[in-house]
């Protein structure tokens, strides 16, 4: 059984992840969340220890500071202007947020997933739209709308490495959503064949950190309740290849949302031997095999070469 507090089995499958929920929201909503997911560069793999914990990364890995962000790499793509900013303060950021939605933009603002106070995906970046702030409470949409207090929200904004980041977007796409799209599918088969980062962590990620893991997963069984829940119950679906799957087949293969959906079946059957605690070397090997076969796939399916 997965321990209290995380979200109900409701969420394991074609719920969008919550950042680009917000970002969808932002712009309008004429754009489908999980068009957006690829074209900031979609699934991704890592493994990284922090102490006695483990964290698994499951969407493309992008740096994530006050410059740069995975929804930033979405607007840039798309040729949408935006603003990503840090606030000094939770009073400056509630100004800001005030400036911006008298503005008529709904702004993005980053948060900590576990200090909302509604269930939320286990360990993934979270941002929600802000849509209107009142008096003491604020109106926002993760993927769907609710209210909580504002010193709530603004506390939830205490996150890891920017704290009080909001990003605003200022204008339309001015790119044809085709070259965004190539360029999303570019970054997510150069990082799950090549890596990202210093050398001494590209063997971390992607397809070579699924060979890595595959001789340590054994070890992972005693975590397995912890790291079982971050592959089935984050934001759009089994390790956010659900999520991938309908990015493809919105960008117009079905060929390659196929594959990526037997990527997703085989973290699924992963991550529910984890919360047994019965990973294998095996099953990651699988899941592995799964992954190379899904970008073979893009690259024919796009004609794609990294």
């Amino acid at each position: 059984m997965v321990r209290p507090g995380y979200p109900p089995p409701v969420l394991r499958s074609g719920t969008p992840p919550p950042e680009v929920a917000a970002l969808a929201r932002a712009l309008g909503g004429e754009l489908e969340p999980e068009l957006l997911f690829g074209i900031g560069g979609g699934a991704g793999f890592g493994r990284f220890l922090y102490g006695p914990i483990v964290t698994l990364l499951t969407r493309i890995t992008t740096s994530e500071n006050g410059r740069e962000a995975f929804l930033g790499n979405a607007c840039r793509r798309l040729g949408v202007p935006y603003r990503l900013q840090v606030a000094s303060s939770e009073p400056a950021l509630r100004k800001r947020l005030q400036i911006a939605l008298a503005d008529g933009r709904i702004p993005v603002l980053w948060v900590n997933g576990e200090k909302l106070p509604w269930p939320s995906f286990p360990k993934a970046y979270h941002a929600v739209a802000v849509l209107a702030l009142e008096a003491d409470r604020a109106r926002v949409d993760d993927g769907e709308e609710r209210t909580l207090p504002l010193e709530v929200l603004l506390a939830a904004s205490r996150t890891p490495g920017a704290r009080h980041r909001t990003l605003v977007v200022e204008g339309p796409p001015s790119r044809p959503l085709e070259a965004a799209i190539q360029d999303g599918l570019a970054a997510h088969l150069a990082q799950m064949w090549e890596g990202f980062g210093p050398p001494a962590v590209r063997a971390k990620l992607g397809l070579a950190g699924l060979t890595g893991w595959a001789r340590t997963v054994l070890e992972d069984n005693a975590r397995g309740e912890d790291l079982g829940a971050q592959i089935l119950m984050r934001g759009g679906g089994p390790a956010m290849r659900l999520a991938q799957a309908r990015f493809l087949e919105l960008a117009g293969n079905s060929q390659a949302g196929g594959a990526a959906r037997e990527a997703a079946a085989a973290w699924a059957a992963l991550g529910n031997a984890l919360l047994l605690g019965r990973a294998t070397t095996t099953q990651v090997a699988a899941l592995r095999d799964a992954e190379q076969a899904s970008l073979e796939t893009i690259e024919r399916a796009f004609q794609i070469r990294v």
